[in-house]
């Protein structure tokens, strides 16, 4: 079922002494269009994957993760969420009203019903500075309880049977954005990128 006609807006609750606003949204949104009409307005999501291109009502479904241990599941942002369930009843659900049916919504694989609204805590706009560099495989295992804790955003892509893995941290910054590449900012993991952005940032 494709509800990528059910992409809108339809409220956002401000919550200025916690500093943070729910935004309720159909499911169908793509993240990526949900990130820029937040964007416009001083507010990002608080963690994402490494993919933008999923629904709201998709990213929690198949358990999408965020970055090390300072963040949970996606779907741990979500306040809410409507279902129509099989019997083709529209349900509310979330921490209080159905809170079982909201656990187990927020990891459903589609079993629950159809997610076709959702409220997601979002927080005021953020930049991230971040470094990159590649790392052997051995090592990501060998030190991956300190590679996971030592920054707030990790990711890691492993490059099979080449033995390195590409290890991207970042943390929030306040610094001006700038941007620094080099002549050949993909030289290939033979050609030994590593590349680091001083002071990348994103929203």
């Amino acid at each position: 079922m494709n509800l990528d006609k059910m992409d809108q807006v339809h409220r956002i609750v401000d919550n200025k002494k916690q500093h943070y606003s729910d935004v309720t949204v159909d499911a169908g949104m793509r993240i990526y269009k949900l990130s820029e009409y937040l964007h416009e307005r001083g507010l990002a999501i608080q963690n994402l994957g490494s993919i933008s291109e999923q629904s709201v009502g998709g990213i929690i479904s198949t358990g999408t993760h965020g970055s090390s241990p300072h963040h949970g599941l996606i779907s741990s942002q979500y306040v809410d969420l409507t279902i129509v369930n099989g019997l083709g009843e529209v349900v509310f659900v979330n921490s209080e009203k159905h809170p079982e049916i909201f656990r187990a919504a927020s990891l459903s694989l589609g079993k629950i019903g159809i997610i076709v609204r959702a409220t997601i805590r979002v927080v005021p706009a953020f930049k991230i500075k971040s470094t990159q560099e590649v790392i052997h495989f051995d090592t990501l295992l060998n030190q991956w309880d300190l590679i996971w804790t030592s920054s707030e955003f990790i990711r890691c892509w492993w490059y099979p049977y080449s033995q390195k893995c590409v290890l991207w941290r970042g943390t929030k910054t306040s610094d001006r954005l700038v941007t620094k590449t080099r002549r050949s900012c993909s030289d290939g993991i033979s050609g030994g990128i590593g590349k680091q952005n001083c002071s990348w940032a994103r929203t």
